[in-house]
């Protein structure tokens, strides 16, 4: 029998994702963990989303939130949050692929270890057609990963999953860090002393579009940026010129390359720390 009360809660917002929303629920719905609830929220999506979604309706798990007008994505992940039900929030976007074991190995580590505040895992990338590109892989040492989560993108968003009480308590996303509201959610948690890990398991097929990755780059810089100073101003005991210097260095290097081709740097510098 089903508790009333489930173990985790699904946060999936999304906006115009009918091309792969039906994977996405899909690869939810057959977790072989099931004992979850699942928070939809279409954020006022123009295409035929909302009829993917109807499909689905009939699963007692799903909690349907549809939203009037276009919110962005840091207010419907704090709203998802705040409804959440469990205790432990899984995330997901409307257009990646969950293994079906993704949910159970989550939990089961997040349920063994009490200290650990946030959970990820390894990812395959796809393109927009399925097919297979690279793995992604992050730092799965909790040790190594508290000295170099200033550095090193520390998790995949959409594959990430966290106990609720201590993102709230570090603060939910922030709007004003729209973009890269995910590297200032896990900065805070690091600068607070919560800690992490990566599972070395591929647990998200994780889907790069073609026409997404210089878009919004400079924008982005700009604002991790922004974030990191003041993070380091209101952290000053944990800021040292080494970190200083890397986020103007990083402005910088973004502002006169490709996302490409600082991703490539990066890779480059995270192989030599």
């Amino acid at each position: 029998m089903k508790s009333k009360r489930p173990k985790i809660s699904v946060v999936m917002p999304f906006y115009n994702a009918e091309k792969f929303l039906d994977e996405s629920i899909q690869s939810i719905l057959n977790q072989t963990f099931t004992d979850f609830e699942f928070i939809i929220i279409n954020d006022a999506s123009t295409d035929n989303s909302d009829e993917v979604v109807q499909k689905y309706l009939d699963d007692e798990r799903i909690v349907y939130v549809k939203n009037k007008e276009n919110k962005g994505i840091v207010y419907n992940l704090n709203h998802g949050i705040k409804i959440a039900k469990a205790d432990i929030i899984a995330r997901m976007d409307g257009d990646d692929i969950s293994m079906p074991e993704r949910f159970e190995k989550q939990y089961e580590y997040l349920r063994h270890h009490e200290d650990i505040t946030i959970v990820g895992a390894y990812a395959q990338v796809i393109d927009g057609n399925g097919i297979k590109k690279e793995i992604m892989k992050f730092e799965s040492n909790t040790i190594k990963m508290s000295k170099t989560f200033f550095y090193i993108d520390s998790f995949l968003h959409p594959l990430v999953m966290y106990r609720k009480k201590d993102i709230i308590d570090a603060g939910l996303y922030r709007e004003q860090f729209n973009l890269v509201e995910d590297n200032d959610l896990y900065l805070r948690l690091f600068f607070g002393d919560y800690k992490g890990v990566n599972l070395d398991s591929i647990l998200l097929k994780y889907r790069k579009h073609s026409n997404s990755t210089d878009k919004f780059f400079k924008i982005k810089m700009w604002r991790l940026f922004k974030m990191r100073i003041e993070l380091l101003r209101e952290n000053k005991t944990q800021a040292d010129i080494k970190k200083y210097l890397y986020t103007f260095a990083n402005l910088i290097l973004g502002l006169i390359v490709t996302s490409r081709m600082r991703n490539g740097i990066v890779i480059f510098l995270k192989n030599l720390l």
